[in-house]
C-alpha cells in the first residue's frame, strides 16, 4: 500500500493546463537546468542555473539555494511527471539524483552546514518518499535497498539530534513530520519507537507553538502553512492507517485553517506579514477542506496536480459550505483583518497590533496594508532575501511599513537578520464594529524613553474609505515620520494624494520616492514611498483620509467642554468628514484636564463622557 498516493485517481483533462507547466519543468530538469518555482518553495528563484552534481553549490551567493536544493521538491516533481505519462527518462533521471545523492554526501560536521541541515533533512524524506510512490513499479530491488539503507540514516540522524529547539520551532514541526513518514512508510527495527516520538514532537509543538487563535506563533504566514501542511499530513495519515491522535490535534489544525480563511485576501492570496511571499491560499485550504471534511475550506473545484492524486476522492465527497468570515481579529496573534464581506471584490485592510514572532518578524508594529478593486494599494514590501544585505535590512525595518517612526528610530532594534538587540512594545487596544463601520486602535510604547507614547485608530466607513488618526503624545520635542508604501503610481493635487483611484486627504506636508518590495523571495521591484515628516513638542493627532470618493472631505475643528469653553487642541480634537451625501463627526479625547478630571466633551448640545465618538449625520454610532 502506498503511504500517500491514493492509486485508483485518474486525471482529469481540466488538469491539462497544470500538466503542460509540469512537464515543461520537468523537460527542464532533464538538462539538468535547477530552478525553485512552486508556490510553496520556501525561497524561490526563478532564474534557471546547470546542475553539474555538486549539491552545495551556492550560485547566487545565497545559501538558501543550497538548501533548497537539497530538500529535493523538483525530485518528487519528476516521479509525477513519470507517473502522469509513463516517461521512462522521468524516472530514471529522479533515481540518477537520488543515486547521485546519497554516494556524494555522507554525513559529517561540515554538511550539518549544507546538505545534512535538519530542517531540510525531514522536508527530504517526504520528498523522496513521494517520488518513490510514483515510480515504485520502476525501482529496481537495488535502487529500493539504497534508497530505504539512506533513510534510515535520515531517521537516526534527526532522532539524535533532538533538541528543545525542535519544539519551539518551526524546524521541528518539518524535521518530525519528516521521521513520521518515514516511521509509517518502512519497517525499521526503530520504526515503532520512531513512530511514538515523532507523534510526542508533533503534538507538542501543536500545543506550544500554535496560539490560541490558531496563529503559528513566528507570525508568519509561510510559515504557519509550512508547519499546517504537515500537521493536515499527520491527520489525514493517522486516519488512513488508525492511529490515534490526541484529543485537540484536530481542534487546533482547524483553527490554524480558520486563520488563513481570516487574512486571505480578496483574491485568494495570504496576507503578507513577517518573512512570507504573496502565496495563493484556495488549494491548501481546499486541501484542509478534504482532510478534515470541513465544507467551509471548500474553495476550489478541483484540486491541482500537487494534491490531487492523494486527495481527490476525500474532497468529492465534501459538501461546500460558503463560510460566512467577514472582519476578524486574530486577539492573540495580533491581526486585525476588515472586510466587506467574503466576495473578491471586498475591500481588505489588515492592521498589526502587536509585535513579536523571533527571527522571521519585522518592525511593523502598527503597520497596516489596503487592497481593493482587486489591487494592493498600501502594502507590506515584504523579504526578498534572508542575507545580510540593506535590502533585507530595509525589508525588515520600520521604513519597509506603513507604521510611525519617532526621532529616526526603529521600534525593534535588529543586530542582524534573526535576532534583535531592542525589541518593541506594544499594548493591544481594542476594536469595535457594527457591521458598516468599525473603530480598532492600538498602542506602541516602544519610544517610552524618548518620552512618546504613540496610539494608531482605525476608523473604517465600509467600502467609501478610512481614517487613520494617529495620536503622539509627548511634551518634548520630538519628530515623528509616517510611511505609506505602494505600488500604484502617484500624483498630487495640493493636499490630496492620488493612489491611482484611491485619495488620500493630509494636512501634513510630505515627500514622494521610491522604495523597493518584494513580492516573493529573489524577486524585487520598485514602489513609490510617501513620507509624512513634521517635529511636535505637545500630544499631536495626525489625521490620513483615503477614499475613494472624488468630493469626499475632512476638516478639523476645536471641541469645548461642558462649560463651553475650548478645548486646547494638545487634550481633545473633531474631525468633520463628508463622504458623498453622508456627514460623520468624530470627538476624540486625549487626555483629561487637570483642573476638571475626566471633563465632558460638548457638541451640538449633547454631552459626551468617552474618548472615541464617532457620528454619523448626527446620530451616535460609537461611544467608547
Amino acid at each position: 500500500m502506498s503511504l500517500f498516493l491514493d492509486n485508483n485517481i485518474s486525471m482529469y483533462s481540466s488538469l491539462d493546463s497544470e500538466k503542460i507547466k509540469l512537464l515543461h519543468e520537468a523537460d527542464q530538469l532533464l538538462k539538468n537546468q535547477i530552478s525553485f518555482t512552486h508556490e510553496w518553495d520556501m525561497e524561490r528563484c526563478d532564474q534557471q542555473f546547470l546542475f553539474e552534481g555538486n549539491w552545495e553549490m551556492d550560485p547566487i551567493n545565497d545559501p538558501e539555494w543550497t538548501w533548497m536544493l537539497n530538500r529535493c521538491r523538483f525530485i518528487e516533481q519528476l516521479g509525477l511527471a513519470y507517473y502522469i505519462t509513463r516517461n521512462i527518462d522521468y524516472a530514471h533521471h529522479a533515481q540518477n539524483l537520488i543515486t547521485q545523492w546519497i554516494t556524494q554526501n555522507h554525513i559529517s560536521p561540515k554538511h550539518t552546514k549544507t546538505v545534512w541541515r535538519r530542517i531540510d533533512t525531514g522536508i527530504r524524506i517526504v520528498h523522496w518518499i513521494k517520488a518513490l510512490e510514483y515510480m515504485q513499479d520502476v525501482c529496481s530491488p537495488e535502487f529500493t535497498k539504497m534508497v530505504k539503507e539512506s533513510l534510515h540514516e535520515h531517521g537516526k540522524f534527526l532522532v539524535e539530534g533532538l533538541s528543545n529547539t525542535s519544539y519551539t520551532s518551526n524546524w521541528g514541526v518539518l524535521e518530525f513530520h519528516g521521521l513520521f513518514c518515514l516511521a509509517l512508510t518502512y519497517d525499521f527495527s526503530e520504526s515503532p519507537k520512531w513512530l511514538e516520538l515523532s507523534l510526542k514532537v508533533l503534538q507538542t509543538t501543536l500545543e506550544c507553538q500554535v496560539l490560541a487563535d490558531g496563529v503559528q506563533w513566528e507570525r508568519s504566514p509561510m510559515y504557519h502553512n509550512e508547519v499546517l501542511t504537515c500537521y493536515l499530513q499527520v491527520i489525514f495519515l493517522a486516519h488512513k492507517l488508525d492511529i490515534t491522535l490526541v484529543n485537540f490535534f484536530k481542534t487546533k489544525v482547524e483553527k490554524m485553517v480558520f486563520a488563513n480563511l481570516y487574512w486571505q485576501k480578496p483574491n485568494g492570496n495570504q496576507v503578507l506579514w513577517g518573512d512570507s511571499d504573496d502565496t495563493n491560499l484556495c488549494q491548501l485550504i481546499s486541501v484542509a477542506g478534504a482532510i478534515l471534511g470541513k465544507g467551509e475550506f471548500k474553495q476550489v473545484p478541483q484540486l491541482d496536480l500537487d494534491y490531487h492524486f492523494y486527495f481527490s476522492s476525500l474532497y468529492e465527497q465534501v459538501k461546500t459550505i460558503i463560510p460566512m468570515i467577514g472582519s476578524h481579529y486574530l486577539q492573540a496573534g495580533g491581526l486585525l483583518t476588515l472586510k466587506d464581506d467574503d466576495s473578491s471584490d471586498s475591500s481588505y485592510l489588515s492592521f498589526i497590533t502587536k509585535n513579536f514572532g523571533g527571527g522571521h518578524s519585522h518592525s511593523d508594529l502598527l503597520h497596516i496594508s489596503y487592497y481593493a478593486n482587486n489591487k494592493d494599494y498600501l502594502i507590506d514590501c515584504g523579504r526578498l532575501t534572508y542575507t545580510e544585505t540593506a535590502d533585507r535590512k530595509y525589508l525588515k525595518s520600520s521604513q519597509g511599513h506603513n507604521t510611525i517612526i519617532i526621532n529616526d528610530k526603529e521600534n525593534t532594534l535588529y543586530k542582524d537578520s534573526w535576532s534583535t538587540s531592542k525589541e518593541a512594545r506594544f499594548v493591544t487596544g481594542t476594536w469595535e464594529t457594527n457591521q458598516q463601520f468599525d473603530w480598532a486602535y492600538s498602542h506602541d510604547l516602544s519610544y517610552l524613553t524618548d518620552g512618546v507614547f504613540l496610539t494608531r485608530n482605525i476608523i473604517r466607513f465600509g467600502k467609501e474609505g478610512f481614517l487613520l488618526l494617529d495620536l503622539i503624545q509627548c511634551n518634548s520635542k520630538t519628530n515623528f515620520k509616517l510611511s505609506f508604501n505602494t505600488p500604484r503610481s502617484i500624483h498630487t493635487d495640493n493636499k490630496q494624494i492620488h493612489l491611482e483611484d484611491l485619495i488620500l486627504h493630509t494636512n501634513l506636508d510630505y515627500s514622494i520616492s521610491k522604495g523597493i518590495c518584494s513580492y516573493h523571495y529573489n524577486s524585487k521591484q520598485s514602489c513609490n514611498k510617501i513620507i509624512q515628516e513634521a517635529t511636535i513638542s505637545q500630544n499631536t493627532i495626525i489625521a490620513n483620509f483615503f477614499t475613494f470618493k472624488k468630493h469626499a472631505t475632512i476638516t478639523e475643528f476645536n471641541i469645548i467642554d461642558r462649560k463651553n469653553r475650548e478645548v486646547a487642541s494638545h487634550k481633545a480634537k473633531g474631525f468633520s468628514i463628508t463622504i458623498g451625501d453622508d456627514s460623520y463627526t468624530i470627538l476624540y479625547k486625549i487626555e483629561p484636564s487637570a483642573k476638571n478630571s475626566g471633563f465632558f466633551l460638548e457638541y451640538k448640545s449633547k454631552f459626551y463622557m468617552n474618548s472615541h465618538i464617532l457620528l454619523k449625520n448626527d446620530i451616535e454610532i460609537f461611544n467608547f
